[in-house]
């Protein structure tokens, strides 16, 4: 073989081993870079409820003396017969906590109006199914935790100027007096202890990843939407049941039209007590 080709080959072998050097050196860069990128927590399914508006452990009684205290019912608790001294530590499991609610609740309100207004059985399950829906056009009656207002709904005048009747908003009188004539720390102060039981309630509802405290101040905001137009409000009667004669009113959620039957005196005193639990609500300290 002569000298010439031997050295052609030496140079076509150099040239193939750096080919293949460079070739297989780029492979690794590649397998390096398609490997699967970690994700970053963020990006991982959420497990645990979003919280907006937090729910502290515990909220303590306020210190005030009896002349710094907000104007309530001699009826209703104080400080000094607090009505959570008197309830354990730990919470039973839902399905075992009508005694509890039952307790906690004759605590609160004093025994005013409590046993033909409200419906201890599944009660808390009660509230949380009522309280997620009164944003939606109707609501589940037959589960509601409250028992309903004496007597039907009134309404007055001829079949073409209906209107409803001023007797329709004593019905809900006896409902506004305990709304207002309950002390709202005591109330904020039973809410927070009872408030796991609730975040259980709203789960099994079907929201494991939502929060029932952003819920309810939801639900409050949104029943602070409500108009209040001028009395009598005007109806029609197209079948069984009256409608409002107003398309805006009538097109309202099932829990703005609470509100708009109670008529404007009482509504306006619901949405001050309203906007002051949504006040409390949203500033929750832990």
């Amino acid at each position: 073989m002569k000298t010439t080709n031997l050295i052609i080959y030496f140079l076509l072998a150099v040239i193939i081993a750096f080919g293949l050097s460079i070739y297989f050196h780029s492979r690794v860069d590649d397998l390096i870079v398609s490997e699967p990128e970690i994700l970053d927590p963020l990006q991982e399914p959420l497990k645990r409820p979003v919280v907006r508006y937090p729910v502290p452990d515990s909220v303590p009684a306020p210190e005030l003396s009896p002349a710094e205290q907000p104007p309530i019912a001699e009826v209703s608790p104080s400080p000094l017969n607090d009505p959570l001294g008197d309830l354990p530590e730990s919470l039973p499991a839902i399905g075992q906590s009508d005694a509890l609610v039952d307790q906690a609740l004759t605590g609160l309100l004093g025994g005013r109006y409590f046993s033909n207004l409200v419906i201890v059985n599944s009660f808390i399950q009660r509230l949380v199914l009522t309280i997620n829906n009164l944003p939606e056009k109707k609501l589940p009656l037959a589960h509601i935790p409250f028992e309903f207002p004496e007597g039907g709904f009134v309404a007055a005048g001829e079949e073409e100027r209906l209107r409803i009747s001023p007797e329709n908003y004593q019905r809900y009188a006896p409902y506004l007096d305990l709304l207002e004539h309950t002390n709202p720390d005591t109330v904020i102060r039973v809410y927070v202890y009872l408030y796991p039981l609730l975040q259980t309630a709203y789960q099994q509802l079907g929201y494991p990843n939502a929060y029932f405290n952003d819920r309810l101040v939801y639900v409050l905001a949104h029943l602070l939407e409500t108009p209040n137009p001028d009395d009598p409000l005007a109806l029609e009667r197209p079948s069984v049941n009256y409608t409002y004669a107003d398309p805006t009113l009538e097109n309202l959620s099932a829990g703005q039209k609470i509100l708009l039957r109670m008529g404007q005196e009482q509504r306006t005193r619901v949405m001050s007590v309203l906007r002051n639990y949504h006040f409390r609500l949203t500033r929750l300290l832990p």
